[in-house]
């Protein structure tokens, strides 16, 4: 009967503390995504990166989260703001998306929609500038000028249309 208190007890113990340790190791995971490794290599987080310097510092930020290293727990906001407050932005894997590094988020987007902006009118200024009228057979409106300057009764020039008239 006591057995059967004690695994009751020890299964509702195990129950309550399972979202709290599901809740660090999400903050734990979260801090290790989101922080560069410091170690001076191919600039990666601290989860991805195989060098010693990784190794040590997951082991700080988990004592850290779990509170294992004598102080209180942290959540993985607060590891963050540490570590950036020690380091400076350059920590993160990615620039928060505030203040002036919200330009670094939106500023390709917003080149996207002017380039595109630009694109459209560019197309509509083309298209409303041709002239879709037929005259006499050249397209574009009105024939040219052959020969621009010279009377239109002038004999050679006379001569000239009345020669182009028969080879069409």
């Amino acid at each position: 009967m006591w057995l059967s208190r004690l695994s009751t007890a020890a299964l509702l113990l195990l129950v309550l503390v399972l979202p709290v340790l599901a809740g660090t190791m999400d903050d734990y995971h979260e801090a290790i995504q989101t922080l560069r490794c410091d170690c001076g290599c191919h600039p990666q987080s601290i989860e991805a990166c195989a060098c010693g310097r990784a190794d040590q510092l997951r082991d700080i930020i988990r004592g850290q989260v779990f509170g294992s290293d004598g102080n209180e727990p942290m959540n993985a906001q607060e590891v963050i703001a540490l570590y950036v407050a020690e380091h400076g932005e350059q920590i993160r894997i990615a620039p928060a998306a505030a203040g002036f590094n919200l330009l670094a988020w939106l500023g390709p987007l917003v080149g996207l929609v002017l380039g595109l902006l630009a694109a459209v009118a560019l197309v509509r200024h083309l298209a409303s500038s041709r002239q879709p009228a037929v005259a006499d057979g050249i397209p574009g409106g009105s024939a040219p000028e052959i020969m621009p300057g010279i009377p239109s009764d002038d004999p050679y020039r006379q001569k000239l249309q009345k020669q182009l008239e028969e080879w069409e």
